[in-house]
């Protein structure tokens, strides 16, 4: 993951998390711009997303029910237990991740090349990489025709995504 100057505002924005007649403002990593391209519930997604990875990536103590629901904060210990915790995550992250490798990624129009959906999905949520420097990642020139075929295409993830993991649960 790319590091974050904590204390330049600019990489932040933000944002309203509203829970019944509670409504917060807080700042939230402002992320790629692909992200505002997202409406806020294929946004959330992609937060539930990239919190469950690297929840699993570091070993996982939260719930998914509880990302899902907002319940758990700061990735406290589940009631449920540990072991318990890391497979239901692991189950949940695997169930985003077949939504993803659903999709055929084809960039270019003169020679096209494919791309493996869930390699750019992993690599712009968690490792915060542009759609430019993915292409350059594959050796690719970043044209505009290939940087707007991975916009389109990790747009149409995201709503995938989304309707996986029920997205009008999503707050807000």
């Amino acid at each position: 993951m790319n590091a974050t100057n904590q204390s330049d505002l600019s990489y932040f924005e933000a944002a309203i998390i509203k829970d019944g007649g509670l409504v917060n403002v807080v700042l939230r990593r402002r992320g790629l711009p692909i992200m505002d391209r997202l409406d806020p519930t294929t946004r959330w997604s992609v937060e539930v997303y990239t919190n469950v990875a690297e929840g699993v990536m570091a070993g996982g103590a939260t719930m998914p029910s509880d990302t899902l629901s907002g319940g758990c904060t700061g990735g406290q210990p589940s009631k449920e237990g540990r072991q318990a915790s890391v497979l239901d995550q692991v189950r949940f992250l695997r169930h985003m991740e077949t939504a993803v490798a659903g999709v055929q990624v084809t960039v270019g129009r003169a020679s096209p090349v494919k791309v493996d959906p869930l390699h750019l999905w992993r690599r712009v949520c968690l490792g915060d990489v542009s759609m430019a420097r993915y292409l350059r990642g594959l050796g690719l020139k970043p044209a505009k025709s290939r940087v707007a075929d991975l916009n389109a295409a990790f747009v149409q993830i995201a709503d995938r995504v989304a309707d996986a993991i029920g997205g009008d649960r999503a707050p807000g």
